[in-house]
C-alpha cells in the first residue's frame, strides 16, 4: 500500500491498552450501520451511492441535504464517560515511517512560510521552516498549571490538542477535556482557564475567544432522560475569563427545524454530539443566506455526521447538514463561498477532503489517496486552503502533513519525527499543521 505520493503506508497497531476501547466502540458503531443500510429507504443521491456508508437510525430529508441521528454504544459509569470523551486522543496510533522530516518540497509551487504544529507526544508546539528546521518551541506541562484537576485519561500524554498563535508570539493551547492556557513567546504562563476546554477555539474580531467546553449533566427532557456530556460554546475575554456560554444541546432544542437532530437513544449514549470544530464566520458564506451572517459559529458534530451553524444572538442552531461525510472534522469557510472539511470515514476505510457548496451540498473538489486507503485518519485531521490555492492537509493518525495543488500534486510533505507508544514504535499523533505565510516580527526581536 502506498500514499498518494508513492511512499509506503503501513497501518500499525494501537498499544494494547487502547485496543479494546477502540475495537469495542467501532464495532458497536458499525453494527447499526449494516442494519440501517439494509432497512432504511433511499433519499436522494447521498443515500443511493453504495460507496457512502451510513449509520443513521432515522432520516429526515430537507432541501439542503440529509440530517440524521447516529447510534452509539451504551455507557455504564463515569469512568466510561471519560474514556469515551477522550477516545481517539491517544499519543499515537500508527507505526512510524523510517524516513522523517520534510520529504517533498517543490519551492516553485508550495506556499512559502513557517509551519506551526502540535503533537501527541508532549504538551508543546513547534514553529518550523519549510525545510523542517524548528525555529521556535513553546511548552508547558499540565502539572504546572494552577490547581490542576486530576487527569482522568491515564493513557493520554497531556499533550495539546489545539494551539493558536497570536501576532505577538503568544500562544493559546488546549489540554483536551481539561482547560486552556495562554503562554507568552517564552512559554511563561499569562493565564489559565480551567473550564474543561476541548478540541477547538477561535478568535472574535475584538480579540475575545470562543472555545468548546463540556460538562456532564442530567437532562430530563431527553428521550429517555439521561446524564449526558453537554457541549458548550464558551465566550472568554482576552484575559481568559468566561463571560458567557451557550449549550449546543439547548441551541438544537430551540430550533424548530433542527431539534429532531437531538439523538433519542435507547442505550444511554452520553456523548451526544462530540463537537470538534468551531469557527467564527466572516462574510465568506454570507451569499448563502442569513444563517451564514458574520458572527455566527460554524460547528462540526462528529457523532451526528453533521456540520451546523449556531447564531449566538438567538442561541439557536439555524442551519445543519450532512451529505455522505462521516466523523468529519475541521469545516472551514473558503473565500469562494464553499466549505472545506476533512471527511474521516465517508470513504469507508479511507479519508477524504471535500469542498462543498453549502447552498446545494454538491461536492466541488475532492482529495483522496491513490489508492484511497493510503490516506486515512480515523480521528482528528485538518485541511486548510492556502493563499496560493493549494490545500494543506494534516493526516493525524499517520503523523503526516502535505500540501497539494488544485490538481492534487503533492508539493510539500512532512512526516513527524516524534514517537509514541510502548517502545516508541508508533508515530505521535500530528493534530494540526498550520502554514504561517510570513515570518513573524517577534522572531527577530530576541525570542529563542
Amino acid at each position: 500500500m502506498t500514499t498518494g505520493d508513492g511512499t509506503p503506508h503501513t497501518i500499525g497497531r494501537w498499544p494494547s491498552r487502547f485496543a479494546p476501547v477502540l475495537i469495542g466502540v467501532i464495532g458497536l458503531l458499525m453494527a447499526p450501520t449494516l442494519a440501517c443500510e439494509r432497512e432504511q429507504p433511499s433519499h436522494g443521491a447521498a443515500a443511493s451511492r453504495p460507496d457512502i456508508p451510513s449509520h443513521q437510525t432515522e432520516w429526515q430529508h430537507g432541501m439542503n441535504g440529509h440530517w440524521m441521528r447516529a447510534p452509539q454504544p451504551a455507557i455504564d459509569d463515569d469512568a466510561d464517560l471519560d474514556r469515551l470523551a477522550a477516545l481517539g486522543y491517544a499519543d499515537g496510533f500508527q507505526r512510524a515511517e523510517p524516513v522523517v522530516g520534510v520529504t517533498v518540497h517543490d519551492p516553485e509551487r508550495a506556499l512559502d512560510g513557517l509551519n506551526l504544529y502540535c503533537s501527541g507526544h508532549e504538551p508543546a508546539a513547534y514553529l518550523m521552516d519549510m525545510a523542517g528546521h524548528v525555529v521556535h518551541r513553546w511548552a508547558f506541562a499540565y502539572a504546572e498549571v494552577p490547581n490542576p484537576v486530576p487527569n482522568p485519561h491515564p493513557w493520554f500524554s497531556g499533550s495539546w490538542r489545539r494551539v493558536r498563535l497570536l501576532d505577538d508570539g503568544s500562544l493559546l493551547a488546549i489540554y483536551e477535556n481539561l482547560g486552556m492556557i495562554k503562554l507568552d513567546r517564552d512559554s511563561q504562563m499569562l493565564w489559565w482557564f480551567d473550564g474543561r476546554a476541548h478540541h477547538d477555539l477561535d478568535l472574535m474580531p475584538d480579540g475575545s475567544i470562543v472555545v468548546l467546553t463540556r460538562e456532564r449533566a442530567p437532562r430530563t427532557e431527553l428521550e429517555p432522560p439521561q446524564t449526558v456530556i453537554d457541549d458548550f460554546v464558551s465566550f472568554l475575554s482576552p484575559d481568559g475569563v468566561e463571560q458567557r456560554r451557550i449549550s449546543i444541546l439547548d441551541a438544537l432544542l430551540r430550533s424548530d427545524n433542527y431539534r429532531r437532530l437531538v439523538p433519542r437513544h435507547r442505550d444511554r449514549q452520553p456523548d451526544l454530539f462530540h463537537t470538534n470544530t468551531i469557527e467564527v464566520l466572516d462574510d465568506r458564506l454570507a451569499e448563502h443566506g442569513p444563517a451564514f451572517r458574520p458572527g455566527n459559529l460554524l460547528l462540526s458534530m462528529r457523532h451526528l455526521d453533521t456540520i451546523a451553524v449556531l447564531d449566538p444572538r438567538t442561541e439557536t442552531v439555524v442551519w445543519a447538514a450532512s451529505a455522505g461525510w462521516r466523523w468529519q472534522h475541521e469545516p472551514t469557510a473558503l473565500v469562494n463561498g464553499d466549505i472545506l472539511l476533512f471527511d474521516n470515514l465517508g470513504g469507508g476505510t479511507a479519508s477524504r477532503v471535500l469542498e462543498i457548496d453549502p447552498g446545494t451540498l454538491e461536492t466541488t473538489w475532492v482529495y483522496q489517496g491513490d489508492p484511497p486507503e493510503s490516506f486515512f485518519s480515523v480521528y482528528c485531521g485538518t485541511a486548510n486552503r492556502l493563499a496560493n490555492g493549494n490545500t494543506l492537509i494534516t493526516e493525524t493518525c499517520a503523523g503526516r502533513a502535505f500540501e497539494v495543488t488544485p490538481s492534487r500534486d503533492v508539493v510539500w510533505r512532512f512526516v513527524s519525527p516524534h514517537r509514541a507508544g510502548e517502545g516508541g514504535e508508533l508515530v505521535a499523533a500530528l493534530f494540526e499543521v498550520v502554514r504561517i505565510p510570513m515570518r513573524p516580527a517577534w522572531l527577530d526581536e530576541g525570542a529563542e
